[in-house]
């Protein structure tokens, strides 16, 4: 028995040794079908006018002189002086050297790397083109002449980056021999003969980007792939800047290759002195001592910002702030260097700087030392960045104002960073290495796509049906194609002084009145209207929104339909508390709207918030003919929808909150009315860990209501970059396949899935006059899938709206797989139509509906979430109102 036991133990032990490498099989497995039967492009799109449009992509003429490049990993690390015993005046031990130093900034590196090239031009560098990324990697044009074969290392000090004492900072550079990058790779791309996972992120394009990217990052701002002049900035208020730059990147064409250039835009820290920048950020002038909120603040605002010390104008060095001081300048003591005198810093800085301190705040260092420095003695550094979701809404307005370029003037900008910034013809850099770039925008051919018919209900005045111009169409005299639930318990809760209840009661008025004429069915034309506090903590607000709920219900004798909100701003915790409590707690549909469109009582105004009410009814607004749609009409197809929205971290908010994903599902035969299912996830987190289960759910839905399940399937999948294209298809794609055989073993649909792609800097610009609208923009419809797009995968460009300002940014669909074996032509009309078919609006909009509804889920999901102590500080999502989410489907619109 003991020896059976024995082998018992030994061959489990076995078998735990062989699952890791039975799951790697597995998922190579997965990869190798993946790539297999990733969709090809079937054919070039026919229908529609033909024309050729201008695009902000460059052609690469010549791609180097050599068929190579050679590549190098670089590693720098700081050189840490020890401080003679007894020197400072804490009098205490350096700091041992950390075993592992974190890696210096990319400002420092680039700042290493240009005296490196000095120091080596006659040495490693001698007669060889070499360039950096600005991360770990160089590429060069030849072997570089190191100390053996392979390896090389040296030091480097820096005259304008020095220590606390003046001494310039010293860094240990070793050089290291990687493969050599085959540039023959890049030809074999595009010549389409096979297809591999490395296609998606080549080598060689990283080293021709770090190519074109080097001259600029050295003597510019770079973040990423884009860089920045100083000399643009425009000012947004609070402190804050607005600064120009130029984003470029290599892509794959067809038969040949591009740098596509477009201009970019992002906001930064006013650079000057602290004690400035404080009163600007919290518009009011500087406390003798700052509120526990102020603190807060300013702290969050200063934290990590790296500044100059004035009084010390000699020493170049780069200070970063912990902190706000929680004491002042009187309340700490130090010792005077020669004395040894405990004197506080005020005193301090008069005897040894003579310098009268005006403000007595100070901040605290990052270090062991926790140094302090007076608010108006950092002279905060140019070009550090000022996270984007911080801005107050009056700085993204003024943001918007600056960065909404007319197409032709964005084609002027775009061409003068080539010519000025970027100058790929006087790029000494590209030269050296053989790299040629054309510096005019290349002509493309492209197709306009005719807009469909839009249907109404039968009885409206103006017609049952419209053919929208320039992506747009009138809703005057049309009514809905089905109106929601008759209207008969609702409430409207203002958050209005008492004096203002007759604005709110004539706007209340004027919106039955709209939405009746819309077809909606409304029994109670006069709602109660409770004037409340506008002002709250969100636990005041919560508590308020369950006592109206309480009461109107009480008096109503019934659950209710709908809350309107009467809002007097756009405070983001009011707004939460509405949203968390309306869908997790109560379970009903809520409706806001400003108090300055209610004073205005305008019928468009009306009209559109119409449009919302009635879809979180359970209405449709409108519908796309059934001659444009037959891929939908003839048999159920359902429309799949998926997103997930990230928490923004840093210092915009905490980094543990989970992600919250979205996948949302078409219930009717036209795309109109979607469920949507709500998950959080690891943070930052892309995969949908359980996509299965939520596509399972929603073929579910969608079978108790059609008693049939959708006989095929499309996907519309946002968010998602080219390097997450296996994960999509080797774990999405088959839950999807999963959760199908999980509802019936014999249920095997035949699925599209589509990604959509909006984070990417590809424009056109019309060059007829019948290809462009009022705007200067490409008019609605104009599709894109040749010359710029990937050389033989199936994807295209498609400008589906028209903007109301700047550039119009087309939506880049890629079909990574497709068993409906569509043609492109059939995918490209289907999607532009749908493009006219999202719910709340009277125009067609830039992406799928069912990706925009995903995205609207999820985002609103992030008002669900709820912080609770456990142990470490926890998120969990609430779950909406199991009556809300199934019988208003559409609550999050």
């Amino acid at each position: 028995m003991a020896k059976n036991g024995r082998k018992e133990v030994e061959q489990r032990k076995g078998e735990e040794k062989k699952e890791p490498q039975i799951r790697d099989e597995q998922q190579e497995a997965l990869r190798e079908k993946a790539i297999k039967n990733m969709a090809k492009r079937p054919d070039y799109g026919k229908t529609g006018r033909h024309t050729h449009v201008l695009t902000n992509y460059f052609e690469v003429k010549k791609i180097a002189n050599k068929p190579y490049l050679e590549k190098y990993d670089i590693s720098m690390k700081l050189i840490i002086q020890q401080r003679p015993e007894g020197e400072g005046n804490q009098r205490r031990r350096a700091p041992k050297q950390p075993k592992q130093q974190k890696q210096l900034p990319v400002h420092v590196q680039r700042m290493v790397f240009q005296q490196l090239e000095k120091q080596e031009r006659n040495g490693w560098f001698k007669g060889i083109g070499v360039v950096f990324d600005g991360n770990t990697t160089l590429y060069s044009t030849d072997l570089l002449r190191l100390n053996s074969p392979d390896s090389g290392n040296t030091s480097v000090s820096l005259k304008d980056d020095q220590d606390s004492r003046g001494n310039p900072m010293e860094y240990k550079v070793e050089v290291q021999k990687l493969d050599r990058v085959d540039l023959g790779e890049l030809k074999k791309c595009l010549e389409g003969k096979e297809m591999k996972w490395e296609y998606f992120d080549l080598v060689g394009i990283r080293g021709l980007n770090a190519l074109i990217h080097h001259i600029p990052s050295m003597k510019y701002t770079q973040f990423g792939e884009s860089t920045y002049l100083p000399s643009t900035r425009k000012s947004l208020g609070g402190g804050v800047e607005l600064w120009m730059g130029w984003f470029e990147s290599v892509r794959p064409g067809q038969d040949s290759y591009f740098v596509n250039v477009n201009t970019t835009y992002t906001v930064f820290y006013e650079p000057g002195i602290l004690s400035n920048l404080i009163p600007k950020y919290l518009n009011s002038s500087i406390p003798e001592r700052f509120s526990q909120n102020q603190h807060d603040r300013v702290t969050e605002l200063i934290r990590g910002l790296q500044f100059r010390p004035v009084h010390r104008p000699q020493v170049n060095t780069r200070l970063k702030i912990k902190r706000l001081c929680p004491n002042n300048a009187y309340d700490i003591k130090i010792d005077m260097p020669d004395s040894g005198e405990k004197v506080d810093i005020y005193t301090y800085f008069q005897h040894r700087y003579n310098i009268t301190l005006r403000h007595v705040h100070l901040v605290e260092l990052e270090g062991r030392r926790n140094d302090k420095v007076p608010i108006e003695l950092c002279n905060v550094i140019e070009g550090q960045r000022f996270p984007v979701a911080k801005l107050t809404s009056a700085q993204r307005g003024a943001m918007i104002k600056h960065t909404a370029l007319r197409p032709q003037e964005n084609v002027h900008r775009i061409n003068e960073g080539v010519q000025d910034v970027l100058q790929f013809e006087k790029d000494f850099k590209l030269s050296s290495f053989g790299m040629e770039v054309d510096e005019q925008m290349a002509i493309i051919p492209a197709r306009v796509l005719k807009p469909p018919q839009i249907s109404y209900h039968s009885t409206s005045k103006a017609g049952g049906t419209v053919r929208p111009k320039e992506g747009g169409w009138n809703l005057r005299d049309r009514k809905f194609v089905r109106s929601g639930n008759t209207l008969r318990y609702w409430v409207v809760v203002a958050f209005i002084d008492q004096r203002k209840f007759n604005q709110a009661k004539q706007f209340v008025k004027e919106l039955v009145n709209t939405s009746r004429q819309q077809g909606m069915d409304i029994a109670e034309t006069n709602p109660r209207i409770n004037c409340v506090k506008p002002h709250g903590d969100a636990q005041t607000y919560q508590r308020m929104i369950e006592a109206e709920y309480n009461n109107a219900r009480n008096h109503l004798l019934n659950d209710l339909q709908l809350m309107l909100f009467v809002l007097p701003d756009d405070d983001e915790k009011r707004y939460r508390a509405i949203k968390y409590t309306t869908d997790t707690i109560i379970g009903v549909p809520s409706q806001c709207v400003q108090l300055d469109k209610v004073y205005k009582t305008s019928k468009q105004y009306c009209a559109n918030v119409a449009l919302k009410i009635n879809l979180k009814l359970g209405g449709t607004n409108q519908s796309l003919e059934e001659t444009e749609i037959p891929q939908l009409t003839k048999e159920p197809v359902m429309l799949l929808g998926a997103d997930v929205t990230h928490p923004t971290g840093g210092r915009a908010g905490p980094s543990n909150m989970p992600s919250i994903c979205a996948v949302v599902g078409s219930l009717d035969r036209q795309g109109g009315r979607f469920i949507s299912k709500l998950e959080s996830q690891r943070t930052r987190q892309e995969k949908i860990e359980n996509m299965g289960g939520m596509v399972k759910e929603i073929l579910i839905d969608y079978r108790s209501k059609n008693n049939i399940l959708p006989l095929r399937i499309i996907m519309y999948r946002d968010g998602v970059s080219e390097s997450q294209f296996e994960m999509v298809l080797t774990h999405e794609l088959e839950k999807i396949k999963d959760a199908c055989k999980e509802i019936d073993e014999t249920y095997n649909p035949p699925i599209t899935f589509v990604i959509v792609g909006k984070r990417h800097h590809t424009r056109f610009y019309p060059q007829q006059k019948n290809d462009t609208d009022s705007k200067g923009n490409c008019v609605a419809g104009t599709v894109v899938d040749r010359k710029i797009t990937h050389p033989y995968l199936f994807d295209f460009f498609l400008q589906s709206h028209t903007s109301l300002h700047g550039t119009s940014r087309p939506a880049h669909y890629h079909v990574l797989f497709d068993e409906n074996k569509f043609t492109s032509d059939i995918l490209q009309n289907l999607t532009h139509k749908l493009c006219y078919n999202y719910q709340r609006a009277t125009r067609s909009v830039s992406i799928a509906p069912a990706a925009y509804y995903a995205h609207l889920a999820a985002k609103r999901a992030r008002l669900h979430l709820e912080q609770q102590p456990r142990g470490e500080t926890e998120f969990v999502l609430k779950e909406v109102k199991e009556s809300l989410a199934k019988d208003n489907t559409m609550y999050f619109i």
